[in-house]
């Protein structure tokens, strides 16, 4: 009868919202173990085959789909709230306004920042579990889709220019590439499928996404939902079927794509984009300089604003900070302890003993603190010695 009446709750409350919290609902004697059952249980039933356990939360399909236009409806007050203070020499263009538009997983002003801020914004009580896992189930399609939300096509009183905004967008993707591509190989990581595949993910892939949404605007087309890993294929055939245009770079570089071949990836890139009238420049030492001193502050500055539980957000800038003042590379990686894990692996070959020595000591703390999230001592500890 307890079980019938949290099915009922949980269904009402999912009707209303989309999104419920697993433990205030059912009975205090339900465990992890219990929630798994009662989901196999329970996702035949009407009501609930449109639902994912996210953690500890249950979240409609619809839910899902709707938070890219959430996000987009908070970008204005977060990017406020973030916003990078304004220097009084040229390189305050340097980073293309990361702070003022959503930017890919890397850089002090991201999707993952974005969608906790809004989630926090509006529904206050998620657990960090259930936080952390919609994050990483939406994080894809929320980039994706806030890339078409926030760039829109070429500016028609400049002849059909692209507009400078989304050409800023372009260089800022194709920077975050080549930085996120010289710090792999610089710790040997450059063969790391998930760590390569993360990159590929979330900057070489939205660059070759908009040329091809440009590409199609130019036909006329009129944009049925962003383009994305699923639409690639069929949106390159109506680029290809315009036969007034080559689109075979473009061809190569969704290969490449597909593929995660890191090697031709820039060239392949650069083709795409002067075949699209679309163009970057690779970034000097002196510009790449810059951008490593922006990030720096950015990781600073996201500490600051972590709260006590998100440690392993804490564990990931507090890393990505050292090995950019030791090493002066940026790496583009996942907030998660699989790519901390990884990354700290390789820091004592690079001559960073002592910052291994002290993430190893972390993350054997995170193991053994696993079932006890509470425990904020660890936070604490990282973000003193960062700042």
């Amino acid at each position: 009868e307890m079980v019938e009446q949290a099915f009922v709750n949980l269904v009402g409350d999912l009707q209303v919202s989309g999104i419920c919290e697993v433990y205030p609902t059912l009975p205090a004697v339900f465990g992890a173990a219990d929630v798994v059952v009662l989901v196999h249980h329970w996702e035949e039933r009407p009501g609930f085959q449109r639902v994912e356990l996210l953690g500890a939360a249950f979240c409609t399909q619809e839910f899902i789909s709707a938070l890219p236009a959430k996000c987009k409806a908070e970008l204005a007050s977060f990017a406020k709230a973030n916003a990078v203070q304004p220097r009084s020499n040229s390189s305050d263009t340097r980073r293309g306004k990361r702070k003022q538009v959503e930017s890919t997983q890397g850089s002090g002003l991201d999707t993952d920042d974005l969608v906790r801020a809004t989630l926090r914004s509006q529904y206050p009580d998620l657990r960090p579990e259930s936080l952390t896992a919609i994050v990483e189930r939406t994080r894809s399609q929320v980039h994706t889709e806030l890339a078409r939300m926030t760039e829109s096509e070429r500016s028609p009183e400049d002849g059909g220019r692209v507009k400078p905004e989304i050409e800023a967008r372009v260089q800022e993707l194709f920077d975050l590439v080549i930085l996120g591509g010289k710090a792999l190989q610089r710790l040997g990581l450059e063969d790391h499928a998930s760590l390569v595949a993360h990159l590929f993910r979330t900057c070489a892939a939205p660059v070759v996404d908009l040329i091809m949404d440009m590409r199609l605007k130019d036909l006329g087309g009129d944009g049925a939902g962003p383009v994305s890993a699923s639409s690639r294929a069929a949106v390159l055939e109506v680029i290809e079927a315009d036969r007034s245009r080559s689109a075979s770079s473009l061809r190569h570089a969704v290969e490449v794509i597909k593929r995660n071949d890191l090697d031709v990836l820039l060239d392949v890139l650069l083709a795409a984009l002067q075949e699209s009238h679309m163009f970057c420049r690779k970034p000097s030492a002196k510009r790449e300089k810059e951008l490593l001193v922006g990030f720096r502050q950015d990781y600073h500055a996201a500490l600051r604003q972590c709260s006590a539980v998100d440690t392993v957000d804490v564990l990931s800038f507090h890393m990505l900070a050292s090995v950019s003042r030791s090493l002066g590379v940026h790496l583009v990686v996942p907030h998660d302890v699989w790519a901390v894990e990884a990354i700290c692996d390789k820091l004592s070959a690079v001559g960073m003993e002592a910052t291994a020595a002290e993430i190893g000591a972390v993350l054997e703390k995170l193991d053994a603190h696993e079932d006890a999230p509470e425990d904020h001592s660890i936070s604490a500890g990282l973000q003193g010695a960062t700042a």
